[in-house]
């Protein structure tokens, strides 16, 4: 006779061996594979105090029944705290740092001071996966004082940072991603997982730079091809002796001296050429006072939209050639002296256009780097989303528990047991 299936399922019993619930028991889902899992909700009436969750496998075999079991406690607290605001910006770079300020509260309004305190950065999609990724990826937070309030700092992934999405590409990273900030005070008071959105964009950041012969190579080997950069954000970048192509990327301030630039569906500020060609396909050039400055160069626009500027051009001792250009709310297209020598322009910058454009633009929204708040925090579902856990944590009757058994306990908003899948011997 085969043996029959194993059944798991945790008994919770008060301190007084009261049997409280039953909770049955069924195989997770990935990455939990291997593992059995079941939700418990805390009722309101539930009494603060300890709990015991024994966890049961039974199995019948023809040699009889099997059992085994596993014990593990969690708390019910009598309250919670609170986080009614967390400062994060409302979208950010690949590669980027941000900072995480968390106000923390008791349930009176005062200040949380001490505690455990930590917060994760993970796609939207990976909700489900905040458990693990908690523990993979979670920063520690750290009081201060004169903010009141929880501070850490935390990298966004890239293709240039290792970590547990090494591998994937620029595309795969971008898109909304939360900020989960969950913890416990020194009284056993939990903070439930409190969820606010940002978004990521398909740019990789890179720090202010100076970009020559000896290390644009280096860089382009790991953000595109030969002298080619694919996706990348420079809040200023400044380029001298170097030929290089920019292909859907955003830049702040862009110098170029003594160089040949090529700028393929690109979002800049402000254009400055010295001794240089610099040639725009496409792309946007907004927000600066003057779009592009030229001096002893030749500059070459085609399709490109100028937004929000004092002036489109400032030239001097230089060529100019626009083609299908658009103005918005730009104050006026050139001083003077640029638009006495956009009447001089070369014969041969047709040519010219043939061969610096050479790169096929891919369609780009730019999106300018502001910083504001989100309304309000995104409410957790329970229990189908996963909570970070911490450890020691407290629950509050009435509020989701979340009990995971890994390789420690982890008590918070929801209930969550989970046991090793019975293997036969």
């Amino acid at each position: 006779m085969a043996p029959s299936r194993a059944r798991s399922w945790s008994d919770i019993y008060n301190l007084s061996g009261y049997l409280v619930a039953q909770v049955p028991l069924q195989p997770a889902p990935y990455p939990l594979l291997g593992f059995q899992i079941g939700f418990f909700t805390v009722p309101p009436n539930m009494p603060p105090g300890w709990y015991n969750a024994v966890f049961v496998t039974a199995e019948n075999t023809s040699t009889g029944p099997l059992f085994g079991y596993l014990n593990q406690s969690f708390y019910v607290a009598p309250a919670s705290a609170q986080a009614p605001l967390v400062v994060i910006p409302s979208f950010a770079f690949e590669n980027q740092w941000i900072q995480i300020e968390a106000y923390i509260l008791y349930p009176n309004g005062t200040p949380v001071t001490s505690g455990e305190f930590v917060a994760t950065l993970l796609p939207a999609q990976d909700m489900y996966n905040l458990l693990l990724l908690s523990f993979e990826t979670g920063v520690p937070l750290q009081y201060n004082a004169t903010l009141g309030a929880w501070v850490g700092y935390v990298q966004v992934p890239s293709i240039l940072s290792p970590s547990v999405y090494l591998g994937e590409g620029v595309y795969s990273l971008a898109g909304p991603w939360d900020v989960v900030v969950a913890g416990v005070t020194p009284t056993g008071l939990n903070l439930y997982p409190s969820v606010w959105p940002i978004y990521v964009e398909p740019f990789t950041y890179m720090d202010p730079t100076t970009l020559t012969a000896s290390n644009v190579s280096a860089l382009s080997s790991v953000t595109g091809s030969g002298d080619v950069l694919y996706n990348v954000y420079f809040p200023s970048l400044r380029l001298i002796g170097v030929n290089v192509t920019l292909v859907n990327s955003e830049v702040g301030q862009l110098t170029a001296i003594n160089s040949h630039v090529n700028l393929v569906n690109c979002n800049v500020s402000t254009v400055n050429a010295v001794g240089s060609t610099v040639a725009l396909n496409g792309g946007v050039v907004e927000g600066g006072t003057v779009g592009i400055n030229a001096v002893d160069s030749n500059v070459i626009v085609k399709g490109t939209e100028f937004m929000d500027l004092g002036y489109a051009f400032s030239v001097s001792h230089a060529s100019l050639s626009v083609e299908g250009a658009t103005y918005i709310n730009v104050g006026d297209i050139a001083t003077d002296e640029a638009s006495a020598l956009e009447q001089e322009v070369a014969s041969g910058v047709s040519e010219a256009i043939s061969q610096l454009i050479s790169v096929t633009p891919q369609s780009l929204t730019p999106r300018p780097l502001v910083t504001q708040l989100p309304s309000a925090p995104v409410a957790v579902e329970q229990p189908s989303q996963p909570l970070t856990a911490l450890h020691s944590s407290a629950n509050t009757a009435g509020d989701a528990l979340w009990l995971a058994l890994t390789a420690s306990a982890t008590a918070l908003a929801s209930i969550v047991l989970v046991l090793p899948r019975p293997r036969r011997g």
